[in-house]
């Protein structure tokens, strides 16, 4: 569609999973450094796909000279967001709606970057509109925390609630992501002027705020 209509900009959200797991010398991922994929899992259909469907953007921009451009979000989170979608984050959030014990089904080692939807859409409209290059990341580096963290982080923002983490470690667990590094850099995109407005703290009050209201947890 972008080709037959000479669009100005295309872009492509993909994903921080096309990054992979990171070898033991990597801290973060920046836009041209990838981990590594092991195509005979079935979970790197994910990843794989979005490598795949980069590429295309990349082809299309090579022969056809289509204006693509390409947004690796860190993990995105906020009101719009379904507490059924099978994500921790989301688990973790209608435990609290329900005034329930978060259980950890790991131990929560795994360090995430978390934003904030308003401004992963504000990334996405920079890098439409601004961008040179081809692939930017898009993430909160203030927003670093571990899976326990964000736990412990949801529990601490309703102490009214009285609610604690609890720990039930399961083994042989499916569909998870096996990395424990999961950080992106998002130097590239501040360069262009964006940056990151709302703390994890505050976003995660507002998505408990927006579930709430719009009673989700029924």
């Amino acid at each position: 569609m972008a080709k037959k209509s000479n669009a100005k900009s295309y872009v492509f959200i993909s994903s921080r999973e096309v990054y992979g797991e990171p070898y033991e010398w990597q801290e973060e991922f920046k836009e041209d450094t990838y981990g590594f994929i092991d195509p005979l899992l079935p979970r790197s259909c994910y990843p794989e796909g979005k490598r795949a469907a980069e590429n295309m953007c990349v082809t299309f921009k090579e022969q056809y000279g289509v204006n693509a451009k390409i947004v690796r979000p860190a993990h995105t989170y906020g009101p719009g967001m379904s507490i059924h979608d099978g994500r921790v984050q989301a688990d973790f959030l209608k435990n609290v709606v329900e005034h329930q014990n978060i259980l950890m089904k790991s131990t929560g080692e795994a360090l995430r970057t978390y934003t904030y939807i308003r401004d992963v859409v504000a990334g996405i409209f920079f890098v439409l509109l601004e961008a040179n290059d081809i692939a930017y990341n898009v993430a909160d580096e203030d927003a670093k925390i571990t899976i326990k963290g964000l736990a412990e982080l949801l529990v601490g923002l309703y102490p009214e609630r009285k609610l604690k983490v609890e720990m039930k470690i399961e083994e042989n667990q499916k569909g998870v992501a096996p990395f424990k590094l999961g950080t992106i850099n998002s130097e590239k995109i501040r360069a262009l002027g964006w940056k990151p407005t709302i703390t994890i703290e505050e976003g995660f009050r507002r998505t408990v705020e927006y579930i709430e209201s719009s009673n989700q947890e029924k």
